[in-house]
């Protein structure tokens, strides 16, 4: 078997344009290689349909277990080819990687982010101790609903707006509105909860 051609087919990942191989491969050794099953041979309509070679997997797998056999090519080039194969076959056989994965490896793909992890449940403990610090380490003093969302960043509305319902309907906090606008800004209106129609602006801890 030529196995210089089978290295010029190797050297292009097992596929070339015949007129593109060196040393070229010759009518005779072509057919042998396509009657062995190692090689197809078809013309190329994208290249004004010019011959194109491609080792079979059959020609792959001779490849992988002839790598190394003498080489046809005359003096030292001979002879630096056949070490280069020969140690190429005790990389493979050491490390278990295909052949068709050197010479062809696949485009590496960037890995995908880890989801982040779920949010955890907002508790009323978290928004005491929120508004307790807010509120200089007393519970009763008013504390208003903007300052607390901006301790709580973590916190959707939706979580927040629940608790301090449900905290609200067991008499553990009080919710007021701020009526008098001069002493409420955009943000405070933002911030606030609905209860019962009416929007309510700042809480004290019972």
């Amino acid at each position: 078997m030529e196995i210089t051609r089978i290295y010029a087919l190797l050297g292009r990942a097992g596929s070339a344009l015949q007129r593109d191989l060196k040393p070229a491969m010759d009518r005779p050794v072509r057919e042998a290689l396509v009657a062995a099953g190692f090689l197809t041979a078809r013309k190329d309509k994208a290249a004004n349909n010019a011959l194109r070679l491609e080792l079979t997997e059959a020609g792959w797998n001779w490849a992988r277990k002839n790598l190394g056999a003498p080489s046809s090519l005359p003096g030292g080039a001979g002879v630096i080819l056949h070490d280069w194969m020969a140690a190429l076959a005790r990389y493979m056989a050491a490390s278990g990687v295909p052949l068709i994965d050197i010479l062809c490896p696949r485009p590496a793909t960037d890995p995908q982010p880890e989801p982040p992890p779920p949010a955890a449940p907002l508790g009323f403990e978290q928004v005491y101790a929120a508004a307790f610090a807010l509120g200089g380490g007393q519970a009763h003093v008013r504390v208003r609903l903007k300052d607390l969302r901006r301790a709580l960043p973590d916190a959707s509305r939706e979580q927040l707006d629940g608790v301090l319902r449900q905290a609200a309907d067991e008499g553990r906090i009080v919710l007021y509105p701020l009526d008098d606008p001069r002493g409420r800004s955009a943000e405070d209106d933002a911030a606030s909860i609905s209860l019962g129609g009416m929007p309510a602006h700042i809480l004290y801890l019972n």
